[in-house]
């Protein structure tokens, strides 16, 4: 029986998305705006600030003035922020509202993915680092969070296990798992498989910590309305989170932030905790 059942993030059609943000951004007191297309900011969203403490940042200096004024607070930063979305690079806007953050892909003919995060650590800890970073300017860019398509990001996740000496794995797909499992050797390394299969079998014999999902914990996202399931994988420089349904893939997406790493290595020993040991083969 599942205890807790847990919504993690959600990858939205841009509609959706849309309807989701001005929810959002009206029903939260403060709203701190990173990196929007004016227009989108003005025609989109500026009826449903009303009312609210808005922090906007942007580098573009025709920003600094005219409508976006009406709208909030407006800062300056010389950094860059892009983002990958499936092999191409893009502009990377980003919108913190209490508990909850969104992020836009977006190119200058307009917006082309939304997503968001609801894990309420990740909601305190991001915003808190990209105005670290903004009014600092200490970095010239931020690029640290990309989706992609499959064959992009298999070859960008193991890429990064390469570059590990530690590493975590929770509840991918056995696709996934399968593919990674010729990666993993001399890595300090736990496996938390999302079922019992062939594939966790092979897993099992092979490394020494390896263990299957519990029941009292479960984690999920949404794709595009669906429910789906969410399994994830943490490197040394980042993690990876992976949205699907038994063997199809709807996203890969990539986080790559020290910090990030870190509590998401934590937060595994969590789910390590209530994990449980694999049964003998038949």
């Amino acid at each position: 029986m599942t205890v807790l059942d847990m919504q993690i993030d959600e990858v939205y059609e841009i509609g959706q998305g849309i309807k989701a943000l001005q929810l959002a951004v009206s029903k939260s007191r403060d709203v701190t705006i990173v990196n929007l297309p004016r227009d989108f900011i003005v025609n989109d969203l500026m009826h449903h600030l009303k009312g609210r403490h808005v922090r906007i940042y942007t580098n573009r200096p025709e920003d600094m003035t005219g409508p976006l004024n009406d709208v909030g607070d407006v800062h300056f930063t010389s950094v860059d922020m892009l983002g990958i979305y499936r092999g191409e690079t893009v502009e990377k806007g980003d919108v913190f509202v209490k508990n909850r953050l969104f992020h836009i892909w977006w190119k200058p003919s307009g917006i082309i993915a939304i997503g968001s995060i609801r894990f309420k650590r990740c909601a305190s800890c991001i915003p808190k680092m990209h105005e670290d970073i903004l009014m600092t300017e200490e970095i010239p860019q931020i690029d640290f969070m990309n989706i992609y398509g499959f064959e992009d990001g298999i070859e960008t996740m193991i890429e990064a296990v390469r570059r590990s000496k530690r590493l975590r794995l929770v509840n991918l797909p056995k696709t996934i798992v399968g593919i990674l499992l010729d990666h993993l050797d001399n890595k300090e390394l736990k496996i938390i498989c999302a079922d019992e299969n062939n594939i966790c079998y092979k897993a099992r014999d092979r490394y020494d910590d390896v263990k299957v999902a519990g029941e009292l914990f479960k984690v999920y996202s949404v794709h595009h309305g669906k429910k789906v399931r969410s399994g994830g994988l943490a490197v040394d420089s980042g993690f990876f989170s992976v949205d699907y349904d038994e063997d199809e893939i709807y996203s890969i997406c990539s986080v790559f932030w020290p910090r990030c790493s870190e509590c998401m290595m934590q937060y595994f020993e969590w789910g390590w905790l209530q994990a449980k040991k694999i049964t003998p083969r038949q």
